[in-house]
């Protein structure tokens, strides 16, 4: 397993990046459903708890909207050597994007 930890600065509400987040869930679950077997985030409050279950391996994390930055915490289990790395990647590229006044 490999530790994640993210944090990205953001300058839109609270509830917008909670929005997109959520949306862009939905979006991956979908478009990557032949590896994505189950994706879901349980929100309370600002605080989201993350349950996947990718390539038959169970997958846990935080992620947390603070007003100005999001917070994801969470392991990557091994998948492949330096896979871990592109996963981490992929990830922060796409919270970037969510953070964008237009998406």
């Amino acid at each position: 397993m490999s530790d994640l930890n993210i944090i990205i600065s953001h300058r839109l509400a609270r509830e917008e990046i909670i929005k997109r987040i959520n949306d862009y869930a939905f979006k991956a679950k979908n478009e990557y459903n032949w590896v994505i077997k189950e994706l879901s985030i349980k929100w309370n409050d600002n605080i989201g708890k993350i349950k996947a279950h990718v390539k038959d391996k169970d997958i846990t994390g935080e992620i947390t909207v603070t007003d100005d930055s999001i917070i994801l915490k969470g392991d990557i289990p091994s998948l492949s050597i330096g896979f871990e790395s592109k996963i981490e990647s992929e990830i922060r590229e796409r919270l970037i994007q969510l953070t964008y006044d237009k998406i």
